[in-house]
């Protein structure tokens, strides 16, 4: 499957690695809303990252897609 999703990647010239940052930071807000639990320095130091990796990957997807349209 790796493969195949490589492939096809490498053939529209875009990586894999932005969208699966941004799926990652955005599972990860997910579960912070879906399993409450009481604020703790740790709690919050995952939200703020996963808020920073959301951030990260769509940056990254916004700039991947520029490139696209450039080349």
């Amino acid at each position: 499957i790796g493969n195949i999703f490589g492939s096809v990647a490498s053939f529209l010239n875009f990586s894999i690695y932005p969208l699966l940052s941004l799926a990652l930071g955005v599972v990860g807000l997910c579960s912070l809303f879906l399993f409450p639990e009481p604020f703790s320095p740790a709690f919050i130091l995952f939200g703020i990252l996963n808020l920073f990796q959301t951030t990260v990957g769509s940056w990254l997807l916004w700039r991947s897609g520029n490139l696209m349209k450039i080349g």
